[in-house]
């Protein structure tokens, strides 16, 4: 008797584990569906709205790119964003996308906000992007293309599970940058700062 009772408790403590460790690993899971919004962009929901914090290895590894991209400033071109009269300094990669959206230069685009952390604008024409990239962390002051039209200013640093960026360049001080873009649509003008 003793025999099956050590057994069979042993089966439900090893059940019971078992079904604990499962549990705990679908409490972390997060579903991600897409969904189209009217402006045709995607956005992503979750069954629990959690706001991530990028891990500490995530904000190195953006840094150290941040910095090697800050010691190829020669290779860079300079651009203004001027958002509600106010004159953002940024700097853009040369590559194919950045080149095909400079020669729209100068150009308003009316953008619209997303997530309480980009600005964006849907182009009426595709840019070439060769290599598209699925950043860990987006940071503030980031200028990326998205799905090879749409353009986005970052206004927050957050963590990020979208694929699909090519990057154009960044905004060298973002001081300001938020007050100015606000929570509504706003007007932003690139041109070449020559």
């Amino acid at each position: 008797m003793v025999k099956i009772f050590s057994t069979v408790t042993f089966i439900f403590c090893l059940l019971f584990i078992t079904a604990c460790s499962s549990n705990s690993n679908n409490n972390n899971d997060t579903t991600e569906t897409q969904e189209e919004t009217a402006s045709g962009i995607q956005t992503e929901t979750s069954s629990e709205i959690q706001e991530e914090t990028p891990s500490e290895t995530q904000v190195e590894t953006s840094n150290e790119i941040q910095d090697e991209t800050h010691e190829e400033e020669e290779n860079m071109i300079p651009v203004n964003l001027i958002i509600n009269s106010q004159t953002f300094s940024a700097v853009f990669y040369d590559n194919e996308t950045t080149q095909a959206f400079i020669e729209q230069m100068p150009i308003t685009l009316n953008m619209s906000d997303l997530n309480n952390n980009e600005k964006y604008y849907n182009l009426p024409n595709n840019l070439p992007t060769e290599n598209t990239e699925r950043p860990d962390v987006i940071h503030a002051g980031e200028i990326m293309v998205w799905r090879a039209n749409t353009i986005v200013v970052f206004y927050e640093t957050f963590s990020n599970s979208f694929s699909g960026y090519t990057r154009l360049g960044f905004i060298e001080n973002i001081d300001g940058l938020v007050e100015a873009l606000g929570p509504q649509n706003v007007d932003v003008t690139f041109e070449l700062n020559n």
